[in-house]
């Protein structure tokens, strides 16, 4: 085992950083190839935030950088292979774990934006279904969004609907809508103000 910065080594590698800085990120680890060009080579940062005041605030990451400073793509498992989160045997491509009957595990889709100005078409998020097929235009073969809606330069994005998009040949089409009043469009973006259901078609049948 090698201890650095630790004479008390409790693994095959222990670096202790006796210099961090408490509530700051800091690196404790930097993994790095050298091919004499900082803007291509983009290294393995392992990070600690102590913190001496706030339980909840201390953490540890992971960061993917070049030596320019700029954040660069994190890839796990290039070659295959399941990953798990909370979980020793993922059965899926990404499976998210946690034993809370009551809470049940949650998957978040966060738009970090704090600001004004939110308008009507802005998007929260997306989840898209692609393909890497290069038969198709149109990569992306279903969409779920969730969109601003009813908004104009507003300090929150106070309504939006769910967008569930589909694709035919080389385009991808909104299909339906729930808007902020749990009203629903088929084949619509625009539903009528009085319809708890529009279906908008040139032969429609319910």
């Amino acid at each position: 085992s090698l201890g650095i910065g630790n004479s008390s080594v409790g693994a095959t590698l222990d670096v202790n950083d006796t210099g961090a800085t408490d509530n700051a990120w800091n690196t404790i680890a930097k993994f790095r190839p050298d091919v004499s060009d900082a803007n291509a080579e983009s290294s393995i940062h392992i990070q600690s935030y102590p913190s001496t005041t706030v339980v909840a605030d201390r953490r540890a990451g992971i960061q993917s950088i070049d030596d320019s400073g700029n954040a660069r793509a994190l890839i796990l498992n290039k070659d295959g292979g399941n990953v798990g989160i909370g979980t020793t045997s993922p059965e899926s491509t990404l499976e998210v774990a946690k034993s809370d009957q009551a809470g049940g595990s949650t998957l978040s889709i966060t738009n970090s934006f704090n600001g004004t100005d939110w308008n009507t078409g802005d998007l929260i998020g997306s989840i898209n279904f692609r393909t890497d097929d290069t038969s198709t235009q149109e990569p992306i073969r279903g969409s779920i969004k969730s969109i601003v809606e009813n908004t104009s330069g507003a300090t929150s994005p106070a309504y939006t609907a769910l967008s569930f998009s589909t694709a035919s040949v080389d385009t991808l089409s909104e299909a339906m809508r729930i808007d902020s009043s749990g009203n629903v469009g088929i084949g619509t973006s625009t539903l009528a103000s009085d319809a708890t259901l529009h279906v908008d078609g040139t032969d429609t049948v319910l």
